[in-house]
């Protein structure tokens, strides 16, 4: 009882913050990737089937960005992102995250919060914040039908599209409580479809494919009208 009150009383944050160990340590940013992954591999004890997730994210996110040339900034600010970006799972309880059966709309409106939950987390901290939006588009899908904001595609950036298949492509090669692990060819697959109906960007896919070892076949170009890379690059 002791300890709950204690756990209950004031700012939890600021409590944390005020018993930071002296003197305070300041980290340069270019160890950003190594606490992101100490931070990463924390969330995922969340659950025993989402154990090394962020980091398998982490990786397929870097290497199939640099698949699509980005520039070294731009990958590291998305291999940290990806290596925090389910921090909000631990917002949610473990009744959720642990149902074999189809969730309630109650249910499935936590899980819909979690990305909300790691983009806020970030945002709190300077050092972090620039990744925060990254980290929570990782649901949002090309055609609107992602969460937790319903982004379209003029809104997702070319990270946030490389984050996406990346996550999709390890979750579904990890068993979870309402299916078993599919192998790397059927993931690849059921994500090379999902790119072909617009859920997903084609060339982000077969970026991530690729990195993770898999056929990097092309998908049907889904352009609106028709219009060549160039004209795209333009527009």
């Amino acid at each position: 009882a002791e300890l709950l009150t204690a756990a209950s009383e004031g700012d939890p944050r600021r409590r944390v913050l005020e018993a930071e160990p002296q003197p305070v340590r300041i980290v340069p940013v270019a160890r950003l990737p190594e606490l992101a992954a100490a931070f990463g591999d924390l969330a995922d004890l969340k659950t025993p089937f989402t154990h090394g997730h962020s980091a398998g994210v982490a990786r397929l996110a870097r290497a199939g960005a640099e698949r699509l040339g980005l520039d070294e900034d731009a990958l590291m600010r998305l291999e940290v992102a990806a290596l925090l970006h389910d921090l909000g799972r631990v917002a949610i309880s473990n009744a959720v995250w642990e149902n074999p059966g189809p969730l309630t709309s109650g249910e499935w409106e936590q899980v819909r919060l979690h990305p909300y939950h790691s983009e806020r987390i970030l945002s709190c901290t300077p050092a972090l914040e620039p990744m925060a939006a990254l980290a929570g588009m990782h649901h949002e899908r090309l055609d609107g039908s992602g969460y937790h904001r319903g982004c379209t595609a003029a809104q997702i950036p070319v990270g946030a599209r490389v984050l996406a298949a990346a996550d999709a492509l390890q979750a579904m090669t990890q068993a979870r409580p309402h299916r078993d692990a599919r192998s790397l060819d059927e993931a690849a697959e059921r994500l090379h479809r999902d790119a072909e109906t617009g859920r997903f960007d084609p060339d982000a896919v077969t970026a991530v494919v690729d990195a993770a070892g898999g056929t990097p076949q092309r998908t049907a170009d889904v352009r609106p009208a028709g219009l060549s890379e160039r004209e795209v690059e333009v527009l």
